[in-house]
């Protein structure tokens, strides 16, 4: 993008306020959990198969994966143990941790968005798009690799749009 053209697209006044799109994403949330009953207390899915892991890592501090769930599970334990250990490694913490994994998600596209130059509708649009996902749905209650791996995928999406911004590193 040219100088000329990266201070026309500044010049123009963005029509959302800064907040609200942050907001409307966290309301969505809210109201997703409200529906999808994140307090479940049982595992969902294959989320069984993760879940006897954690429980392993967070009250005896062993680690130890079943053949089922050895390829993926070693990062998923890794992003939600630390919260296991300070509340419980019960299924109903787990959903929440995962809920909440997958509002960051969404809240770093937009993130990654916003620093890549999108106008907040168009990156609201793309946030709303990744949440709006039926898988990402679907997921979000369940402790199953999805939500996680998009989390991540989405935190290095960030980190790239601000090093190709800025030529540095994110937490530089």
């Amino acid at each position: 993008m040219s100088t000329t053209a990266r201070k026309t697209a500044a010049a123009i006044p963005d029509p959302l306020p800064l907040w609200l799109p942050p907001v409307l994403l966290t309301a969505f949330y809210a109201a997703g959990a409200a529906y999808f009953d994140v307090t479940h207390n049982f595992p969902i899915g294959d989320s069984w198969a993760y879940q006897r892991s954690l429980e392993l890592l967070a009250e005896h501090g062993r680690l130890r994966l079943s053949e089922f769930s050895e390829s993926s599970l070693v990062g998923q334990l890794l992003l939600a143990a630390p919260f296991c250990l300070l509340l419980s490694a019960k299924p109903v913490v787990v959903n929440g941790v995962v809920y909440a994994m997958s509002l960051s998600s969404v809240l770093l596209l937009y993130a990654a968005q916003r620093r890549m130059r999108f106008r907040r509708g168009p990156a609201l649009l793309g946030a709303l798009t990744l949440a709006a996902n039926p898988i990402m749905l679907a997921q979000s209650v369940a402790f199953d690799t999805e939500v996680p791996f998009v989390f991540v995928s989405c935190a290095g999406l960030l980190a790239l749009a601000q090093w190709d911004r800025t030529r540095r590193p994110l937490f530089a």
